[in-house]
């Protein structure tokens, strides 16, 4: 399901519209993997940066081709994202539902 928003203050509509929380019906979701390409690639950004400022200008051209390297290395890495499964999505919300329920 995707949720639907009709103002500002979405949780104060869905009060207002007498939202319930779905039960069934999940799909899995997409997520993204954890890399650390931006973290490399700023600090290459960075090393670039100082020799640029202090006309380093072998390090800046190292540090270049460092970096353009290093992000088209990343566009050719296919393998980063996964699915969460329905089934794991449903469990969770279950068990949500089922906290709030005893806090009630």
């Amino acid at each position: 399901f995707t949720p639907v928003v009709h103002d500002h203050d979405s949780w104060y509509d869905m009060k207002n519209r007498g939202y319930e929380r779905p039960l069934e019906g999940f799909k899995p979701i997409h997520m993204p993997k954890n890399t650390g390409a931006g973290l490399i690639l700023s600090a290459i950004s960075v090393v670039l940066a100082v020799a640029l400022i202090w006309y380093i200008w072998w390090l800046a051209a190292v540090s270049f081709v460092a970096l353009i390297a290093t992000a088209i290395g990343h566009t050719f890495n296919y393998n980063r994202d996964f699915h969460i499964p329905a089934e794991t999505v449903a469990a969770t919300e279950n068990a949500r539902t089922s906290l709030l329920a005893e806090r009630a």
